[in-house]
């Protein structure tokens, strides 16, 4: 049975949820970890193949993530849930998640603290967890058992040519992962470009293609074609650097 959550009229609130994956262990396969914890507003199987996309650990994982706490929470209410999640404070996760009216799995908390309480693959928040797997570690670790079982080495998926970024939803070129530019790279020399291209053609004394009585002119829509460059570029460069830049990153 799903719950009916509350919406809370805060302002800045959004639904959001904090999650765990159980996984294998590395060395006895018949043992579960608590592998991985973390949040996200996005939806819960979105943000599920993101991780099966990018985590070396993905191979070892058990199941479904399991949904710690679903409800409505602003970006610093999330983030101390999530905060509290790895580094196995229950009891603030309690008490954080009520406090934002969130609804609790008591039973997803259990399978946690059973697996280990604390999880082996995150390294923010979790520095000063003994049982931590190093990011590095895990990749060599997932390249010993690739080597086990015959299959090719996982490498990151900005490294595979063609691969659909996850959520970008679009295929970088294999030129893209030769190349160190980013969106401001591109942008701000298309922005130069482009004011230089509209100044001279609204000042130049003449226009291509508005001439009357054989008089040059300068044509009217000048500053309609110049808004419309404009809203070009902030559009691309919003979508392909700024908004990776403001995209706060999770491992």
């Amino acid at each position: 049975m799903t719950a009916t959550l509350p919406v809370r009229a805060h302002a800045g609130s959004r639904r959001g949820h904090a999650y765990a994956y159980l996984t294998l262990a590395h060395a006895d396969r018949s043992r579960i970890e608590f592998g991985y914890g973390g949040q996200s507003f996005q939806r819960h199987g979105a943000r599920d193949r993101q991780h099966r996309e990018c985590q070396p650990w993905e191979d070892l994982i058990v199941g479904s993530p399991l949904v710690i706490a679903d409800g409505w929470f602003t970006p610093d209410e999330l983030d101390a849930v999530e905060e509290a999640v790895i580094q196995g404070r229950w009891g603030d996760v309690r008490r954080l998640a009520d406090g934002c009216g969130a609804v609790v799995s008591e039973a997803a908390i259990q399978a946690c603290v059973n697996a280990g309480g604390r999880p082996r693959y995150n390294w923010a928040l979790n520095e000063d967890n003994p049982r931590q797997v190093p990011k590095l570690v895990a990749v060599e670790q997932r390249w010993v058992r690739d080597d086990a079982a015959g299959r090719p080495r996982w490498v990151p998926v900005e490294a595979r040519p063609g691969a659909v970024v996850p959520g970008l939803g679009w295929s970088r070129p294999a030129w893209w992962h030769r190349s160190r530019w980013t969106g401001w790279h591109v942008t701000v020399p298309a922005w130069v470009v482009l004011s230089v291209l509209v100044w001279g053609y609204v000042r130049a004394p003449w226009a291509w293609f508005w001439v009357t009585l054989g008089e040059p002119q300068v044509a009217p829509w000048s500053p309609l074609l110049a808004a419309a460059g404009a809203a070009l570029f902030v559009t691309w460069g919003w979508d392909t650097g700024w908004r990776q830049a403001r995209k706060r990153r999770r491992r």
